[in-house]
């Protein structure tokens, strides 16, 4: 009787040993459960912020610079970039207009607008109209009405490269104070792996642009003062930014504008400086 008993107590605490075992076991598995899948949403969230994560690094840039990077646009974009929280956007087409502009309707940088090369000049390459600046009261109720003031944060691309820089000359010209260029444009911005998006922005009307426009006429030089300032001034350079058949005149409509003396350079470091050295105006 004392042997069964004490085979019955045995098999009882093995049997508790065992289920005390096991329960160790489902809780341990449990607990590596509940951590796995914190991890998973710790995965998740971290992947979601990821983006706006990665640009919190971004260094920020001087007014002055003109071209900066998707990483930095995308930072201003996050607000990760001081004073740039209420930037505004644009991508430059030749008229500005929805119905012109297939690029933009394809897909743009998240909250771009729309503006256009002929805001700002008379941009058709004719005798009549050769690409000249439009007056300062067409340009400042254009940059009105999308909202864009001197004190505006303005960030361009476009397509046309070309167009983009005029239209930043413009707005330098005029009077905004910080103007930059995306450098490499949408592609620059779609390799780099961000969004698109398809909705159409429009800027919210301005009622005065805070100063008289332009705000630069030294920025603007008529082709007989750049004539005369060759010849009588040793510290001006006329410079061409063109390619260099346009700048021998074996191309294009810009012949009339060729001169022996302008140096050829068809690339500039910063577009600032591309513009307070010319602006030829055919009159």
């Amino acid at each position: 009787m004392k042997k069964r008993l004490l085979s019955v107590l045995l098999s009882m605490a093995v049997v508790a040993t065992l289920a005390v075992g096991c329960g160790s076991g489902s809780d341990d598995a449990t607990d590596k459960t509940q951590e796995n899948t914190a991890d998973e949403q710790k995965e998740d969230t971290d992947s979601s912020d990821g983006e706006t994560e990665d640009t919190a690094d971004v260094e920020p840039v001087e007014q002055r610079t003109v071209y900066v990077t998707p990483e930095w646009v995308k930072s201003a974009i996050d607000g990760n970039q001081a004073g740039y929280e209420e930037a505004v956007i644009a991508e430059v087409t030749y008229t500005g207009e929805l119905d012109d502009s297939e690029s933009y309707k394809k897909g743009h940088i998240p909250g771009a607008i729309l503006v256009g090369d002929t805001e700002v000049e008379d941009a058709e390459g004719t005798e009549e109209k050769p690409y000249n600046l439009l007056t300062p009261e067409e340009v400042e109720t254009y940059m009105l009405s999308h909202g864009i003031t001197k004190d505006t944060k303005v960030i361009l691309y476009g397509e046309d490269v070309s167009g983009v820089g005029r239209v930043a000359y413009a707005y330098l010209w005029a009077g905004v104070e910080d103007v930059k260029i995306l450098n490499g444009g949408l592609n620059a911005w779609e390799k780099a792996g961000y969004d698109l998006e398809t909705d159409v922005n429009e800027g919210t009307k301005a009622d005065s642009f805070g100063t008289t426009v332009p705000a630069h006429p030294e920025f603007w030089v008529s082709i007989e003062n750049a004539k005369d300032r060759l010849e009588n001034d040793d510290n001006f350079k006329l410079v061409s930014i063109r390619s260099e058949d346009e700048w021998l005149g074996k191309t294009s409509g810009y012949k009339e504008a060729a001169s022996r003396k302008a140096r050829y350079g068809a690339k500039a470091p910063r577009l600032r400086s591309m513009l307070l050295i010319l602006r030829m105006q055919t009159e």
